[in-house]
């Protein structure tokens, strides 16, 4: 049995699983609007204890993702945890009801309506009438002191998540690096130590500093004098 997110699971779904994830990897497939359809894809699911983080999220197409899931099922043993809630994601992935008679559909027909669906939501939000409704009801829904509290709660919340912040962290380090930001940052502190405020501050300070010296080194003459006369005394 092999163990996969810390659990043993079936070896030949697993082996399958893994297969497909890394002819995925090798690819190194990017998001492009216009280009092929892809779905991000959890390795370890959350519902096992994955995280959000980019080491454990890879880009497949629609008809992979669908198959991914179903080893995922295969993989971990019936009646188990894991294994009801593997099923429960792939049976919201086919959009089945409990309530009515399941198709099963195939992994091409997946695909296919994935990508309608996607070109369709496409079309409807770039419609100018679209956007502008859109703008309107945010805008409405935001200004709801309701909303706006629970918004600043959840960004809170999120802000101090440790992927969020190493992703920040990462993200905040590659914009340093570029040479343009750095000549506008370089840019902006000239213009702001040539404020006035800013050079009256800066001055007493530079002052206040000055006189910490001085009364240090007028501090450590007199230790030195106090010294001299005390050995000179013995």
């Amino acid at each position: 049995m092999s163990v996969f997110g810390g659990v043993e699971v079936n070896d030949e779904a697993y082996e399958k699983y893994v297969s497909l994830i890394e002819c995925a990897r090798v690819e190194d497939r990017k998001k492009i609007k216009g280009g092929t359809y892809y779905e991000s894809h959890h390795i370890v699911p959350r519902k096992c204890g994955g995280t959000d983080m980019k080491e454990n999220k890879v880009l497949l197409l629609g008809r992979e993702h669908f198959v991914a899931h179903q080893l995922l099922v295969e993989m971990y043993e019936e009646g188990t945890r894991e294994h009801q809630k593997m099923w429960c994601a792939l049976d919201y992935m086919t959009g089945k009801s409990k309530h009515r008679d399941k198709y099963e559909i195939t992994p091409e027909e997946y695909e296919n309506a994935k990508i309608m669906r996607s070109q369709n939501m496409t079309k409807i939000s770039n419609d100018p009438n679209t956007k502008e409704q859109n703008r309107r009801a945010n805008q409405i829904t935001h200004n709801i002191p309701e909303v706006k509290q629970q918004n600043r709660e959840t960004q809170k919340v999120a802000q101090m998540r440790p992927e969020v912040r190493e992703k920040k962290r990462l993200a905040q380090i590659e914009i340093c690096k570029n040479p343009e930001v750095r000549k506008k940052m370089s840019l902006g502190q000239k213009i702001t130590q040539n404020l006035p405020d800013v050079r009256k501050r800066n001055s007493e300070r530079s002052t206040f500093l000055a006189r910490i010296r001085r009364a240090g080194r007028r501090f450590a003459v007199v230790c030195r004098l106090t010294c001299v006369t005390v050995t000179t005394n013995l």
